[in-house]
C-alpha cells in the first residue's frame, strides 16, 4: 500500500529529501518524472483532461510504499487517497532564478522548454516569461489542490528545521543531510538581482508569492509532532 506520496518542485530541496526517502524506503519506493509537467508538449500540458482520465484508470504499482517526483499533487488521488502528502515549497522568485541557472549548466535535456532557452539563449526575464514558467508550483505542481492537501508542507529556507520536524512527525531516524543539486552556473547569484527584474518577476509570479506567504503562515502554526495526531 502506498503510504507516503512526495510531489517535488523543481529546485525546491526536493533532490535531497528525495535521497533521504530512498535511504528509507529502500526498494519500496518509486521515482516518477515521466509527465514533465513543465513541458507544453507533454500529455499533462496538451490534454489535461485526457491525461487525467487516463492516470485514473491505472493501477497501483505493487510492491511500493512511497513515490516522489516531478508530478502533479493529485495525480495518484485515485491509486492511494489515504497516503501521507508532503510537498516543499521555495521563495518563488529564488526558485525561479536557481531554476534557470540549473538548465543553463544543462546543455541537452530531453525537454522543450530547455531546447528552447539553450537554443534562443534566454535572458532570466525572457525564460520567466515564458508561460509554464509562471506561477510553477500554484498552476502546475499544484493546480487545484491547496497547501492543506498536504500533511507537511517544508519550506526550503528553513530546510534543516523542517526536516528534524518531519523526521519526528513520521517517526523516522535522524539523518545527518548534505545539500544536493545546487545550481552552479558561473553566473548563477540568487540575491544579485537588480531592482527592476526582481520587480517584473515578482508581477509574473503573484499566485506564487501569495501560495508562499501562505505555506511561512502554516509554517507558523505548525504544532509539535507530539501533538499532531492527524495525518491526511
Amino acid at each position: 500500500m502506498i503510504e507516503l506520496i512526495f510531489v517535488h518542485i523543481p529546485r525546491c530541496g526536493g533532490t535531497t529529501f528525495s535521497i533521504l526517502l530512498r535511504s528509507l524506503y529502500q526498494d519500496a519506493i518509486l521515482g516518477d518524472s515521466d509527465d514533465q509537467p513543465l513541458d507544453p508538449e507533454r500529455p499533462f500540458q496538451k490534454n489535461f483532461a485526457a491525461w487525467k482520465k487516463e492516470q485514473d484508470q491505472l493501477p497501483a504499482p505493487p510492491g511500493i510504499r512511497a513515490i516522489h517526483g516531478h508530478f502533479w499533487a493529485g495525480k495518484y488521488d485515485h491509486q492511494a487517497p489515504n497516503a501521507t502528502r508532503v510537498t516543499w515549497i521555495r521563495d518563488p522568485i529564488k526558485r525561479l532564478v536557481s531554476h534557470y541557472y540549473f538548465w543553463k549548466s544543462i546543455p541537452e535535456m530531453p525537454h522543450t522548454l530547455h531546447k528552447l532557452m539553450h537554443q534562443r539563449n534566454l535572458s532570466l526575464l525572457e525564460f520567466a516569461q515564458l508561460p509554464q514558467m509562471q506561477n510553477v508550483m500554484r498552476n502546475v505542481f499544484l493546480r487545484d489542490r491547496s497547501l492543506e492537501n498536504f500533511a507537511f508542507v517544508g519550506i526550503q529556507e528553513h530546510f534543516a528545521d523542517d526536516l528534524a520536524w518531519l523526521e519526528r512527525y513520521m517517526k523516522w531516524p535522524k539523518k545527518k543531510m548534505p545539500n544536493y543539486n545546487r545550481a552552479t552556473h558561473k553566473d548563477y547569484q540568487q540575491n544579485g538581482l537588480d531592482s527592476e527584474t526582481e520587480k517584473q518577476l515578482r508581477a509574473l509570479n503573484q499566485a506564487d508569492l501569495e501560495l508562499y506567504e501562505a505555506a511561512l503562515q502554516l509554517r507558523g502554526r505548525r504544532a509539535p509532532p507530539r501533538l499532531w495526531f492527524w495525518k491526511r
